[in-house]
């Protein structure tokens, strides 16, 4: 196994041009299940042109849910992953995060025991980088292309389907995203010899059309009409099409044709390890395809470790960089921090006249203690693939290469992210030792705001501390280091780490070895305002070494009320409740949270309340004993 991280290489030029006609109707059937996504890349920065389909599956009454999320996220995520990444490990690690969310959405479902009956797809990728193509395929669609002079069209795909032990003469759908916690996924690549024409479609319309001789008639025409899929789809209907009905068609124009190996020419196929739009049998040599499976528990760190590698083989190191060094049109002006993990820097980009913008932006390299470790580098990449998915003030935001006009497949290892200037706010606390009920207030607000962002992405933080969050001179707190985050729906999915971030300001069920929620970020954000408040721990360091729930049942809450601040008990009763060592217990939500800090809750209670009005029935059984016993000594003593 390679465990070595390497560079995505750009392949070839871009092709001149691309014309596309998509259609997608339902059919004779009462709702379209099907769904379509394409992105073609407008200039040479962005390179990979993207064309997904997607068909429901019969037996469920969701799938056309799935089939639209799946191709819409797709997109959405290629365009924002990592330019470390090859085609291949962008596009199998989206593959199997979107089976990961769907098989977990089916499991929280009435459809748990029936997964076939929820949230599933089958799902075809084509993408097209340079002259170069690559097809990821999971179910029953195809994926044909055809290359202008060829004799044959080559399939790119092949059917996952079994036959049926009862009926010989049925078959059935035998790999669907969404169906088991692990997908096959089948990936082959092509290299473009010359101008060529692509269909992706679903079996409504590929089992009652022969599609060779209509991508072949596309090939010999100047252009591609818009509405040439929809007469193809309704050529297939009149022909008695009993299902949804979906077809991509692609016209590549190559302008400078690629001369072609030997093998290229003859097999067409070899196997190898901007505007975006939406919408809900050949005979041909056998493809050989090569397939990569893993289950969901267990493609954290390990899975990326092995598929980062790129397809060109080449290892990729972290550049020993200094002040005044440039990398790919990036000026390192000055040096950030430097630690054990990582070497940051302050950087501005090169205009196309040579001179450097002003806005400076911040270049993250790994220490070189650590450019052999997979998962080092693997947190630089989710870091930034997560911060990409958030669109809030309050997060840190990491801009794609294509967006800041580098070079889309940077010559060495590193990150860049927006430069968020300020100070930390454990700087800031120890600046201010006893800041307002109203500074905390805000801060608290802000960062609130920022993870509420994160989790409306299905993104868990997992290490709020003081230090992961910024706060200018002006006040404004912005969230930075996603390096523990992970999502929602799938915690174990990119990362392995048991209790992630500062144990100080971890939640009590990471102790426990159990998954985190949004409740988990709420409790340290409670964290986060108690120190704030107090200069302390809610439970000091004591929750750290309770690792089963009988010990954890044993703390006690230490009140935030101090004779030497004014902070009301309905504050500390609010922090009281976020911070219960019981998830369940905890309020709801973040907002819920947020509120309850400035505005009490009516049902708490306060001022101070006698004893005789808060446990009115104690008092009263305590005097009666008291009588009672007055009563027998005076006897005794009388007596």
């Amino acid at each position: 196994m390679n465990d070595q991280v390497t560079l995505n290489k750009p392949i070839s030029p871009l092709p001149s041009k691309f014309r596309v006609s998509a259609y997608s109707t339902r059919g004779v059937k009462a709702i379209n299940q099907d769904a379509y996504a394409f992105h073609v890349a407008s200039d040479e920065l962005s390179q990979s042109s993207v064309f997904v389909i997607a068909d429901g599956v019969s037996s469920s009454t969701v799938s056309q849910v799935a089939s639209d999320f799946a191709t819409r996220q797709f997109i959405k995520l290629f365009k924002i992953a990592p330019e470390q990444w090859s085609i291949k490990n962008r596009a199998e690690t989206i593959i199997k995060e979107l089976n990961a969310l769907l098989y977990t959405r089916t499991q929280k479902s009435p459809f748990c025991y029936t997964p076939e009956k929820g949230y599933v797809c089958t799902l075809s990728v084509a993408i097209v980088t340079g002259s170069h193509v690559d097809v990821f395929h999971v179910g029953d669609s195809q994926v044909q292309v055809m290359q202008k002079g060829a004799k044959s069209a080559k399939l790119l795909t092949q059917p996952h389907r079994q036959i049926s032990e009862s009926d010989p003469t049925q078959t059935y759908l035998s790999n669907a995203l969404g169906v088991k916690a692990s997908i096959d996924i089948d990936h082959s690549s092509l290299t473009l010899n010359s101008s060529s024409a692509f269909a992706l479609s679903t079996d409504g319309v590929y089992e009652f059309i022969a599609l060779p001789s209509i991508l072949n008639k596309i090939n010999s025409a100047n252009s591609l009409s818009e509405n040439q899929a929809a007469l193809v789809v309704h050529e297939a209907f009149s022909k008695g099409s009993d299902d949804n009905l979906t077809l991509l068609l692609v016209k590549v124009d190559i302008e400078h044709p690629i001369v072609a190996s030997d093998r290229n020419l003859d097999s067409g196929a070899n196997s190898s390890p901007s505007s975006t739009q939406t919408s809900p049998g050949v005979n041909t040599p056998e493809l050989d395809t090569q397939r990569t499976n893993a289950a969901v528990p267990n493609t954290d760190a390990s899975y990326l470790n092995t598929q980062l590698a790129g397809q060109e083989g080449e290892e990729s190191t972290a550049p020993n960089l200094e002040t005044g060094d440039e990398i790919d049109d990036l000026k390192l002006e000055r040096q950030l921090y430097t630690s054990a993990r990582s070497h940051v820097f302050i950087a501005t980009i090169a205009s196309s006249n040579g001179s450097h913008t002003n806005d400076p932006v911040v270049v993250k390299t790994p220490a070189t203690d650590f450019t052999q470790s997979p998962e080092m580098l693997n947190a630089f990449l989710i870091e930034s693939w997560f911060s990409r998915r958030v669109s809030s003030a309050h997060v840190m935001k990491s801009p794609t290469f294509t967006d800041l006009g580098l070079p889309h497949s940077p010559s060495a290892f590193y990150s860049v992210s927006e430069y968020v200037q300020g100070q930390t706010l454990a700087q800031w606390a120890v600046d201010n030792p006893t800041p307002t009920l109203e500074q905390i207030r805000n801060i608290i607000e802000q960062v609130g705001n920022g993870l509420q962002a994160l989790h409306r992405q299905g993104i868990l933080h997992r290490d709020l501390r003081l230090e992961n969050i910024m706060i200018s001179e002006q006040g404004h707190c912005t969230i930075i280091d996603l390096g523990s985050a992970a999502l929602v729906d799938a915690p174990s999915l990119y990362s392995s780490a048991p209790i992630p971030g500062a144990a100080l300001f971890a939640a009590p069920e990471y102790f426990l070895g159990n998954v985190g929620t949004e409740r988990s970020d709420l409790f340290s954000l409670a964290v986060l305002t108690y120190f704030l408040l107090c200069g302390r721990y809610p439970y000091h360091t004591k929750l750290a070494h309770c690792r089963t729930l009988s010990e954890q049942k044993k703390l006690k809450y230490e009140t935030a009320l101090d004779p030497k601040r004014a902070i009301p008990t309905w504050i500390d009763s609010a922090l009281k409740r976020a911070l219960h060592v019981n998830p369940d217990k905890r309020y709801s939500s973040l907002s819920e949270f947020i509120y309850s800090l400035r505005y009490p809750n009516p049902s708490q209670q306060m001022a101070y309340e006698p004893l005789v009005k808060r446990h009115p029935l104690f008092v009263y059984k305590a005097l009666i004993l008291a009588l009672i016993f007055s009563n027998l000594v005076t006897l005794i003593l009388f007596n």
